[in-house]
Order: C-alpha cells, then sequence, then structure tokens
C-alpha cells in the first residue's frame, strides 16, 4: 500500500500533519514545537509487515509496559471476563481487562497479567486447553515466539507445539484456547497502550475518507464564513438546507450563491474537476475558508456530509446552542467510494413502514453517504403499492388475520390482531420517495418478488394461481409457501407486465429487482398450464420455468423502460445458457455466490445472509440485555453483529475479478419487526460499519479505528433522534449523570396516583430532589437515597367504578409482548396487539375481602384461574380473588419497573416463585394462563390503564361494526343472521352515528349502554357450518394447511390418502348427510360409502365402511389458516394429514395445525340418493344413512328425511 506524509507551508513555516488512512496512522515531527512524535504503523500496516517487529518490553519491579494482545485477523484483544472465567476476544476499548503486562525471562517463561491483577492461566499445557484469567491462579509460564510476518505466536513453555488461538476464529466474545502452532488464527501483536490513545484522536468521520491529511492544532473559525456555493439547482437545494441549519443553530449567516471559477476567501467555495470519480470529491479547510472540488452533484453531497460530521454536536440541534465551539478541523481530504453499490434493502411486506419512516430511512443512509435503498414492495404476507387496475391488491392482499410478532425461545408468538389496513403506498406516494431520496443521491430499487413470494397477490385474485378453486388468504407465518403463480397461463404474464410497467414508470433508476428466490415447482408440476408453457417454449421441464419468465420479463423492461434486472441467487441454478438476458445477482445465500455469478459472466451484489441480513441479533445470547429492544426473526442464536458486518470483504470471493461486484448491501426482513422504534435499532449501529464497508477498499479497513470513532456518533444519532443499539458504544457516564439519568426515567414513565404507580407525594419528592442535583445542591448520595426510596414506596390500588386496560410489561426480548392487551376471547381471555379501543379489552376491579374480582366491564363475566399452567376461563358467577403487588423481583439489572404488577391468586401468595403459585401470565399460544412467574419484564407482569375518554372508544365500535357488516357473506359459515344484522344496524350503528354526529361528548354510561348492546349482538346464533352445506352438491374436502391436498377414497383398500392434484374425479367427491344432532355423515361418490373410524383412539384411519356420526367445529390455529375440524365421537380427535410424515388420513388431536379442513361444493348435483329401508310400521324419521332421529319432525333440523319408505323434506 503506498504510504505518504506531506506538508505544507502556512505563514512560511511548516507545520506538522496527521496522515491518516485506516490502516496507518502517523504523527509528523513538528520542527517548530521541537516535539518529537514517533511514527506509528498499526494493525496489519503493509509497512509494519516489511519489518521484523519490536519484541515487547519486559515489565519489572521498577517499571511496567502494558499491551493489548491483538489476533492479526480480527484486530480484536485477550480480554479476561472475570476471576476464573474463561478470557475472550474483544473490541479494543481500552478497558483494564484488555492491558496486559509481560514478566519473567525467555529462558525462564513469560507471564501475562492485566490491570485488575488477573494472571492468564491454562487448564491445559495440551491441544485444546482454555485460557482463563484470575487473580487467585498462578499464572502459567509462557513462551513467545516471533513469526517472519512480523507477528508472534505465544505458547505453553512446556509444549511449543500449541499456541494460543481464537477459538472458532475471528470474531468477539470468541474464547481463547491452544491450537497446532502456525494455524492462521494464531498469530497476534503486543499493541502499546498509548496507540489507543491515537485512534481516539482520529476526527469521527464515517465513513472514513480514502485519504485525508489534518493539520495539527489548527482550526478555521466558520463565523468568518460568508456564504456556500452551489454547482445547479440540485446542490443550490443542498446548499441552502445546510446555510439555513447552520443559521439555525450557529446564528451563522451564508449567502447562498452560485459557483465561480475561482476560489473565494472566507467562504464555502466550490469549483468542478471532472478528473475526480463520478462520487468523489476534495475538501480543503485552512485559512482561507473551505473549498469543495467535484466532478458531480454526488461529489457534492458527500462533501457536505463530511463537512457536517466535523462540525460540534450543536449543529445537529432544533435551536441555538450557546457554548459551541464553532470550528473546522484545517485538513485535506480526497475522497471517493471503492464500490458503486451501497446499499440498503426494507422488507415493508411483512410489516409496513410509511413513507414518513422510510424517509427518516434515507436520511440516515444519506448522512453515512449509502446510494442505493432496495425496496422490497410485495410477498407472501402483504401486497404494499397501488396498481390501479387491479385494485385488490391493496384492498384485500394488504391485510391479513396476524402477525408473526416474537420469534421466541421454543415457541413462536403470533398476534390474533387484523394487520394491514391502508398499509400500502399508492403511486403518489412512491413518486415523492423517490423525489426525497434523488435529493440525497440516492437511488430506489424497486422489488416484486416473483414467482413464488405471490401469495397476497392470489389471495386478491385467486385466478392468478395454479389453482383457482381455492380460497387463499394473505399468509401470517413466514417460511416459503407453495402457493405460487400460474405462469402458464398468459393472463398472468399480462398481470406481471401491467404492475411492472407501472413500477418501471414511477422508480427512474437503471433497476428493477424482480426476486426470483424460493419458489417451489411442486404446483405447476400437476398444473396443465404450465406444462404446455414447458412444452410450448421447447423447456426441459418446470425447473426452467422461472428463468423462462425472469427472461421474459427483462427483455419486456428492457425493451419498454431501458431497465435493467436483479434478481436472487437461486435463479442461477437453472438459467438457460441461450437467455440474452444478463441479470445482476444478489448473493445471499453465500458470498461465494458472487463468484459464480461472474463464471456466468453476471455482476453481483453481496448481501450474505451469515453476515449482513440485518434481522438477526446484534449480539450473542449472553452478551444481550433482558431488555434487547429486538430479538430478530431468527432467534437468538443467529448473531450478525457490528464487527461480523464491518469484517465483510464484498470482493473476497472474486479474486482477479473484482470488477464483477458492483456493491454490498444489508437486508432488513421484517416477519417479527413489528414497528419504527425496533426497525431504527436493528439498523443503527450497524449501518455505519456497512457503509464504512462500502465505501473503502479492504487494504484501508480497521476495526480498531472504526471502533474508536463509532464512539462519538451516539451524541450524532442522540440528536437526530433515532433509536440504535448501545452495544458496541462505550458508556460514558460518571455515577452523579448515571443517578440523574435513572431519577429522570423513574419519573418520566411513572403516571402518578394510578393504578400500579406511586402517589403523587412521591413522585414530587424525587423530582424536587433531582432538580437539586441537576443544580449541583444535592450529591449523587443523597438523590441515591431518593431513588431507593421512591422504589420502595406502595403502589395505588385500583378504583372500583373505574374501567381499565390491562397491558402486558413484558419486555424480556425473546417474550415481548409489552403494550399488548388483555381480553376476553368468548370464555377465554387472550391478549393481542390492537389499536386498544375493543370493547374485550375493558376490564373493573371489584374489591373483596381479600383482593380484588377481575370482571369484563361488558360481558360482567369474571376471570377464574384454571389448574396450573392451563389457560384462565370467564365465569359468570365464580370469580378468582386476586392481589394486586408491585412487582418486585429483578430481572439481571432492572430491580423496578415503573407500573408493573404482578397478579395472583390471593389464596395463594408468595412474592417470589415457588414454581406453582397461581398467576396471570402471558403464554406465547396468545392465551393468558395460570403460571408461576413474578420476575420482572417478564410475561407475568401487567400495567392498569385507567380509561378516561369514551368517545374514541365509541368512534372504534362503531367503525368495528360497520366492519363486520362489511365482511359478512350471508348464508355462509359463521355469517351473522340477517336478523342479528338488522339488530346491530338498529341499535348500535344508526344511534351512535348520529350521537358522534352531533358532536357531543360520550360518557361513560353512554358507552356502556352501546357496549352492551354489541354484546347482545355477538350473541345471536350464527351460521353454523352444518347449516351452510347444501345435501344436494358435491364437495371435495380440502385440507386447510396443506392446501395443495385433498381426500380422496382409494376404493381397493378403502381408506382415505391426501393427494395432491387439481382434477375433479369420482373418488375425490363426498356429500354431506345432515343429522338432527348436528353432526354429519360423509358419503363418497365412489360405492355411496361412508366415512368412518373403527375407534376414537389417535392414529386411527380414516376409511370407508359403516355409518358412523362426524361433528364439525371451526378452528383456526396459533399461525393463522383457519377451517373446521371433522371430530370424531369422542370429540378429542380431527381428521388429519401431514403427506410427509403419514400415508393416510387420520386422526390426531384437533388442535394441530392440519387438523383442518375446507369444503368446495362443486357444481354438480347429487342426481340420486339410495333409499335406506325404512320401519313403516310408524311414522318415525330416518336419516339419510338410515339412523333414526325422531317422530316430531317440528324439533328436527332442515333437511332431507325418510319417513314411512319416502324422501320427505323437513324446512
Amino acid at each position: 500500500m503506498p504510504f505518504f506524509c506531506a506538508h505544507i507551508k502556512f505563514k512560511e513555516m511548516p507545520f506538522m500533519l496527521f496522515q491518516f488512512d485506516s490502516r496507518h496512522l502517523s504523527l509528523i515531527f513538528n520542527p517548530m514545537k521541537k516535539t518529537l512524535y514517533t511514527i506509528l504503523f498499526l494493525l496489519l500496516g503493509s509497512l509494519c509487515n516489511l519489518q521484523a517487529a519490536e519484541f515487547p518490553k519486559i515489565s519489572t519491579a521498577d517499571n511496567t509496559f502494558w499491551y493489548f494482545i491483538q489476533f492479526a485477523n480480527s484486530q480484536n484483544v485477550l480480554t479476561s471476563q472475570g476471576d476464573g472465567v474463561k478470557v475472550q476476544t474483544h473490541s479494543m476499548t481500552g478497558q483494564p481487562a484488555q492491558l496486559w503486562k509481560i514478566e519473567g525471562s525467555e529462558s525462564a517463561g513469560f507471564t501475562l497479567t492485566d490491570k485488575t491483577g488477573r494472571h492468564l492461566y491454562l487448564n491445559s499445557t495440551a491441544k485444546q486447553g482454555m485460557a482463563f484469567a484470575s487473580s487467585k491462579h498462578q499464572a502459567t509460564k509462557l513462551k513467545i515466539k516471533s513469526l517472519s510476518s512480523g507477528k508472534y505466536e505465544v505458547t505453553p513453555y512446556d509444549n511449543g507445539a500449541v499456541a494460543l488461538n481464537q477459538w472458532e476464529g475471528p470474531g468477539v466474545g470468541h474464547e481463547v484456547g491452544l491450537w497446532d502452532v502456525g494455524d492462521v488464527n494464531n498469530p497476534l501483536s503486543f499493541t502499546p497502550e498509548s496507540a489507543l490513545e491515537a485512534y481516539r484522536n482520529l476526527p469521527r468521520l464515517i465513513p472514513y475518507p480514502s485519504s485525508l491529511t489534518l493539520v495539527e492544532d489548527e482550526t478555521f473559525e466558520l463565523s468568518q464564513l460568508h456564504s456556500i456555493a452551489y454547482t445547479n439547482d440540485v446542490t443550490q437545494q443542498q446548499a441552502t438546507e445546510f446555510a439555513n441549519q447552520l443559521a439555525a443553530t450557529a446564528g451563522i449567516q451564508l449567502n447562498v450563491e452560485p459557483c465561480t471559477t475561482d476560489r473565494k476567501d472566507n467562504a464555502i467555495s466550490v469549483v468542478i474537476d471532472n478528473t475526480l470519480p463520478d462520487e468523489g470529491y476534495t475538501l480543503v479547510v485552512d485559512a482561507k475558508g473551505v473549498l469543495i472540488k467535484t466532478k458531480t452533484d454526488a461529489g457534492y453531497f458527500y462533501a457536505l456530509q463530511t463537512i457536517k460530521q466535523l462540525l460540534p454536536n450543536a449543529f445537529y440541534e432544533k435551536n441555538p446552542v450557546s457554548g459551541a465551539t464553532w470550528t473546522l478541523p484545517q485538513l485535506f481530504i480526497n475522497d471517493a467510494p471503492a464500490l458503486d453499490h451501497r446499499g440498503f434493502m426494507l422488507d415493508v411486506a411483512r410489516h409496513f413502514f410509511d413513507k414518513h419512516e422510510v424517509m427518516r430511512i434515507l436520511d440516515i443512509m444519506a448522512f453515512y453517504k449509502m446510494n442505493r435503498f432496495h425496496w422490497h414492495l410485495t410477498d407472501d404476507q402483504g401486497w404494499r403499492v397501488e396498481i390501479p387496475e387491479y385494485p385488490r391488491l391493496t384492498t384485500v392482499g394488504s391485510k391479513r388475520a396476524g402477525s408473526f410478532v416474537n420469534a421466541g425461545g421454543g415457541q413462536k408468538f403470533f398476534d390474533d390482531t387484523e394487520y394491514g389496513e391502508g398499509m400500502y403506498y399508492t403511486l403518489d406516494d412512491l413518486r415523492e420517495v423517490v423525489k426525497y431520496a434523488q435529493e440525497r443521491n440516492i437511488t430506489i430499487i424497486p422489488e416484486i418478488d416473483l414467482p413464488g413470494h405471490m401469495v397476497a397477490a392470489v389471495a386478491a385474485y385467486p385466478e392468478l394461481s395454479c389453482d383457482p378453486t381455492k380460497t387463499y388468504r394473505v399468509r401470517v407465518p413466514g417460511g416459503i409457501s407453495k402457493d405460487v403463480l400460474n405462469i402458464g397461463k398468459d393472463s398472468t404474464i399480462d398481470f406481471l407486465k401491467c404492475v411492472l410497467g407501472h413500477v418501471a414508470t414511477v422508480f427512474p433508476g437503471p433497476y428493477i429487482h424482480l426476486g426470483g428466490d424460493e419458489c417451489p415447482t411442486d404446483q405447476w408440476r400437476n398444473n396443465a398450464d404450465c406444462l404446455e408453457r414447458v412444452r410450448t417454449e421447447g423447456l426441459s421441464g418446470v425447473e426452467q420455468l422461472q428463468s423462462w419468465l425472469v427472461e421474459l420479463l427483462g427483455e419486456y423492461l428492457y425493451d419498454n423502460y431501458g431497465k435493467q434486472i436483479i434478481v436472487w441467487d437461486e435463479l442461477m441454478a437453472h438459467w438457460a445458457a441461450t437467455n440474452k438476458v444478463k441479470p445482476v445477482i444478489m448473493a445471499w445465500n453465500h458470498i461465494n455466490k458472487s463468484a459464480e455469478a461472474a463464471d456466468l459472466g453476471f455482476k453481483s451484489i453481496v448481501v450474505p445472509y451469515q453476515s449482513l441480513y440485518l434481522d438477526m441479533m446484534q449480539v450473542s445470547k449472553s452478551q444481550a440485555d433482558v431488555n434487547e429492544i429486538y430479538q430478530g426473526g431468527w432467534g437468538d442464536g443467529y448473531v450478525n453483529s457490528v464487527p461480523t458486518v464491518y469484517s465483510v470483504n464484498p470482493v473476497s470471493a472474486l479474486s482477479g475479478r473484482e470488477d464483477y461486484c458492483l456493491g454490498v448491501q444489508g437486508n432488513m426482513w421484517t416477519e417479527t419487526c413489528n414497528d419504527n422504534t425496533q426497525l431504527e435499532y436493528q439498523l443503527l449501529p450497524r449501518l455505519l460499519a456497512l457503509a464504512e464497508t462500502g465505501w473503502l477498499p479492504e487494504s484501508k479497513k480497521n476495526w480498531v479505528s472504526f471502533y474508536q470513532r463509532l464512539q462519538k456518533h451516539d451524541e450524532l444519532l442522540d440528536r437526530m433522534e433515532y433509536v440504535y443499539a448501545r452495544h458496541y458504544i462505550e458508556a460514558n457516564q460518571d455515577a452523579l449523570q448515571t443517578a440523574i439519568q435513572e431519577a429522570q426515567t423513574l419519573l418520566d414513565t411513572t403516571t402518578p396516583s394510578e393504578a400500579g404507580y406511586v402517589s403523587a407525594e412521591e413522585h414530587q419528592t424525587l423530582s424536587e430532589t433531582l432538580q437539586k442535583a441537576k443544580e449541583g445542591t444535592a450529591d449523587v448520595q443523597v438523590l441515591g437515597n431518593a431513588i431507593v426510596h421512591f422504589k420502595a414506596a406502595d403502589v395505588v390500588q385500583p378504583q372500583e367504578n373505574e374501567v381499565y386496560q390491562i397491558v402486558s410489561a413484558s419486555t424480556y426480548y425473546k417474550k415481548r409482548y409489552v403494550g399488548s392487551t388483555m381480553y376476553q376471547n368468548q370464555q377465554g381471555v387472550r391478549f393481542h396487539y390492537t389499536p386498544q379501543n375493543e370493547p374485550e379489552e375493558l376490564w373493573q376491579f371489584v374489591k373483596t375481602g381479600k383482593g380484588w374480582k377481575i370482571r369484563n366491564a361488558v360481558t360482567q363475566q369474571y376471570i377464574q384461574l384454571a389448574d396450573y399452567n392451563k389457560a384462565v376461563r370467564m365465569n359468570a358467577t365464580e370469580a378468582t380473588v386476586f392481589r394486586l403487588d408491585k412487582a418486585t423481583v429483578p430481572a439481571k439489572q432492572y430491580d423496578y419497573v415503573a407500573g408493573a404488577l404482578v397478579m395472583t391468586n390471593a389464596d395463594n401468595y408468595s412474592a417470589t416463585a415457588t414454581g406453582s403459585t397461581p398467576r396471570l401470565f402471558g403464554h406465547p399460544s396468545g392465551d393468558v394462563v395460570s403460571f408461576d412467574d413474578p420476575m420482572l419484564c417478564n410475561p407475568g407482569t401487567w400495567r392498569l390503564v385507567r380509561i378516561t375518554q369514551y368517545k374514541p372508544l365509541l368512534e372504534a365500535l362503531v367503525k368495528k361494526c360497520d366492519k363486520l357488516i362489511a365482511s359478512n357473506v350471508p348464508h355462509q359459515p359463521g355469517s351473522f343472521t340477517d336478523e342479528a344484522v338488522s339488530f346491530l344496524n338498529a341499535k348500535v350503528i344508526v344511534p351512535v352515528n348520529a350521537h358522534l354526529a352531533d358532536g357531543k361528548a360520550v360518557s361513560h354510561a353512554e358507552y356502556m349502554e352501546y357496549a352492551a348492546l354489541y354484546q347482545q349482538f355477538l350473541s345471536f346464533p350464527r351460521t353454523s357450518i352444518v347449516e351452510s352445506l347444501d345435501e344436494a352438491y358435491w364437495y371435495k374436502i380440502r385440507n386447510g394447511y396443506f392446501t395443495d391436498y385433498y381426500a380422496k377414497l382409494n376404493p381397493a383398500d378403502k381408506n382415505v390418502y391426501p393427494v395432491r392434484t387439481t382434477a375433479t374425479t369420482d373418488d375425490l367427491l363426498w356429500r354431506f348427510v345432515k343429522n338432527a344432532d348436528g353432526t354429519v355423515g360423509i358419503i363418497s361418490r365412489v360405492g355411496e360409502v361412508p366415512a368412518c373410524v373403527e375407534s376414537s383412539v389417535i392414529d386411527q384411519t380414516i376409511h370407508a365402511g359403516t355409518t358412523y356420526s362426524w361433528k364439525l367445529s371451526p378452528y383456526t390455529t396459533d399461525e393463522g389458516p383457519s377451517g373446521f375440524n371433522i371430530i370424531e365421537a369422542s370429540g378429542a380427535y380431527s381428521w388429519y394429514t401431514n403427506p410427509d410424515a403419514f400415508q393416510t388420513v387420520l386422526l390426531k388431536p384437533r388442535y394441530w395445525g392440519a387438523s383442518i379442513w375446507t369444503f368446495e361444493k362443486q357444481a354438480e348435483k347429487v342426481t340420486s340418493i339410495p333409499h335406506t329401508a325404512a320401519d313403516t310400521t310408524q311414522d318415525a324419521y330416518y336419516n339419510l344413512q338410515g339412523v333414526k332421529v325422531g317422530k316430531d319432525a317440528s324439533k328436527l333440523q332442515q333437511g332431507v328425511y325418510l319417513c314411512n319408505g319416502k324422501k320427505v323434506m323437513v324446512r
């Protein structure tokens, strides 16, 4: 690597310059100051590798020398973790546990001791022995061997065949043990403690410039500036925004002027330099002012971002700040990015982020010089872009029945709140965001994922699917669906061209992403249209259909809109060599996929999930905080840390072919990312590491340099009001500041005198003490005592006549349900996220001698605890009496959470967990259960929120009623009857709308009156599944979970099998016979034989044989799919199928996911029904299976019966 240092003359005198690049830091001797600065070549610098390393100094009783022991291929340092604990590798921070002294001699052996007094020792000096640190254990004697690279290996004194090694390779938090000498994870260096200070003094620029020369101790006073220049209309806007911000915060007024060919003194001047790269710039700050040279608008924009980062923090405030130092350091920067594509992908299909949050993301991307925003607009879980020709894409395809909310530990949490209404972008919204991005030098790459990941589209338009007879619903869980587009139909191709035409028109960038990942071909193999497409296009099989489609659409987009395409790397597997289109490959499965792309002649963008998927955890489970804001969608076993992101070398797989890499990108999938807070938390600060990875070539990156600069960016992110993770940002507060922050948080999160919180007097006392501490009249001990007193104070109990919501206080990242509300669900109790204005979510507390009964305010039913670890129930008369106590059991460092209560059975109370104390607990299933977990931050803690405004609740109630009626499909299973709908209109909707139109306030009593009428409406009987079935028609029985599979009778063995098909043959057809008791018989068309089982035992195969009565019951799985259980006589088991595990349809517990079925009415009527011999001696009625059902026709359900040997209709 070239290394240089430059001198300039200023006032005819040479001044010392700092010459920085990312791996080298040099401090050049300044003769005027007669100060000698040592030239430091640190951390893998090329010059450092050319000379023999100086052996580290040995500490003695008189002289101590402290070193970081730094592994060469990770730049992480040896760090003790506690007394008797294994040592690990961590980022260089300068903490005492990272600084080691070397004692001893080469002949007697060396020992290592850190600044805390812990000695390094090995539990064995043989291979795989592990390194520990302890002040109580004798240090292990070591040898330090010099390597030709200038690095060292450290071996046990008595075993030179093994050396200290980064266990599991480079990485933060890895243990250190012994492995064979010569291993790549052994070499290390001894870096003097003083080196860290030099890194700490670097300018805080991220990404770091490719070349920066800093003039020591020289600055330019911004108050001398009088103007800022621009080059055109685009840069004029940027210059104006900069000038306005400077005026608002510093009071410095700049004229915004067009640039000239000459530089002006005391100005921010700009000169066009066509020799610079497209995004490159040079920046000079000297005694004359500021000079920017650039070739393009992008270069000008990036020069301004650099200036902004060099300005004081006050620049990021909204109002003037006193005491700020408004100067810039004198320097020279020559800068340009290494890669053209420096991107971030946001998935808005799984969870939606409105245009305003998208703009915030664009802002922070631009600030760190990122230039590509990949917008994942559609997927199975939601369609988020308006297409005028296909309105159901957004009216239907944007909404789903629930959401995958938390990856949890062993059990995922699926919220049952409908999600997505109105959550899409209009074409005008998209144009607005495009313009916003262009102003920040960001090109948007829209993605329409196809032909898989299209469940939302086929839910809206089933005719696009391979089986239009199915009822599709927008997908709730993650994973891969086999419901894909039918690309054998020309109408599907026309649909895609229409969608892509709108996208190509709205987005002016050169690329459109067509997805292409995770597209199963199962349905294509059995689809006549797709097989015909294979034949007519001369394809080798259905595996080539996707390649054919992408080629077709790629040509369409290029010919009509001049667009290139990007696809996920799976598409390469079946890409035809004869294809003309050369897509850009997004290499996500592995960085080596970029090499495979180059082999095919394709450019690539690297986004390997192993390091650049930002929906993974930021730190390992052992490092995670109890209250991590977001767990990640993969679980806590998947980690992509800040150093992991920084360590990516985008061109590492392309030796000699680096030009095939367009760039690097981080992806944020949002299956469980629920809101803006979680999004920003996952993005930051990893985005900063990603930005520098895309800006600097690998040879100029330096983790230690980056880490130290990162320490100054929390101040910027705070002022820009972003949420971010702090794992890699060191705490920098003294004890008093820490106490002030804690007290302020306690006050801010407390609603004084409300249920669960301290009294107003206690709140006021802490507030006054805090104010004294801020003024300097109360010390840390006084404030600390006030905090302890506040936490120990009693909390207020609820009021009997008030109405409350019971809201989860669970912030534990594996069970993060905080903000979800408890609600009555028929005779059970669940919790979910809603707008929190549902009548089912309203509760009252009834005082008894021992405690409180908890009553639903609308149904007037009480919560009753069931058996331990079982779901609680609602009861009209019987009620559990609860104690409501302040949650006090600590969760690691968290010993107090304002408002958090534990609700415990008063008859079996214990303040701490006993393993059996019954309390209200939010279970991952969504049910509230009886379980013993009183720990803070966990699902056994709740807050009470008193209702004070009833008008919003009434507005929500009438909106809910309108929606229920609008979505009601008469005479379908579960639908409301005409009588019920008329009642709701007359009693609730019409009078509530009149009340709200008058603008009147809404009292508690008025709301409760309407809520009670709404509850009465819900009590009306609904259309049952049996009532909806038509005995005169044949049906196909489809599994509601494995939705490609139908129940088929095999006449050979008379067993029922799951079969994947789109055909309609006799062995797939069934009719239903309604029985007087509400059960049904299920009769196959083949032989007119009924389906039955031998006994009510699990795993019994469904077969054809004797008459049998089945009960049909609606059921919705935890993951969202719904249908009907076909239940045997005992009521415990239902028809079930799992084609991968069982050959036949058999009995399994009714709550298993694939125990749900749907019934598809066919066009063909049942033409004849065989007569069953009836007892003609009396007027008895029989169902069509020959079972006697009674004598009184008035007591029979509507249907066809046999009486006196004849078919009769009972109406």
